[in-house]
């Protein structure tokens, strides 16, 4: 009776070590999701910043979706539940982090549709004197001064928003994204 109440006591105390492993996650679970990202907003992280954290969540999804049970002797401890719920925590910060993304990318977007926009009316104007010729051949230097600044940033914008749609993200924005390649 002894050896089996020490048994039982070695199998109850790997299992209470086990479920206390879990703590692990508690950034995942605990805190509030919103304000948090709110917090990290003010810091105005890269996009770099995001899409490593991105990357992790996705990892850990990953991770989580393969089936989870541990045995403990006489006990069998079915973990799944616990890690489905850390998969839809997951998925819900990478929805409130790749919105916040969206909002700090969208100003850059806007502001390179602008101007390409302004560009391409500028181009298009008729020319119906020298002062107007003059006036698109100016244009004409102008954009091809800044070409390769545009063309960084719309690559940029073009790669946030893909990674975006890698992790699930649904960014509204998104067919202005690609449309930027086509206006330059």
């Amino acid at each position: 009776a002894l050896i089996q109440r020490q048994l039982i006591q070695t199998h109850l105390s790997a299992l209470n070590a086990h479920v206390k492993s879990f703590s692990k996650y508690k950034q995942v679970y605990g805190p509030e999701k919103q304000l948090s990202v709110d917090a990290q907003a003010k810091h105005k992280f890269h996009w770099m910043d995001y899409s490593a954290k991105f990357q992790v969540f996705h990892d850990m999804i990953q991770e989580f979706s393969v089936d989870h049970d541990s045995d403990f002797g006489f006990m069998r401890c079915d973990e799944q539940p616990f890690f489905n719920e850390l998969i839809e925590h997951l998925q819900d910060w990478i929805r409130l982090e790749g919105r916040q993304l969206n909002e700090t990318v969208k100003a850059q977007l806007i502001k390179l549709d602008a101007k390409l926009s302004k560009f391409s009316d500028e181009l298009h104007r008729d020319c119906e004197s020298i002062d107007d010729l003059k006036f698109v051949l100016e244009v004409m230097d102008e954009a091809r001064n800044q070409s390769l600044d545009i063309e960084l940033n719309y690559r940029e914008i073009e790669y946030i928003y893909d990674a975006m749609v890698r992790y699930g993200v649904d960014p509204d924005e998104l067919g202005l994204a690609k449309q930027q390649r086509g206006k330059w």
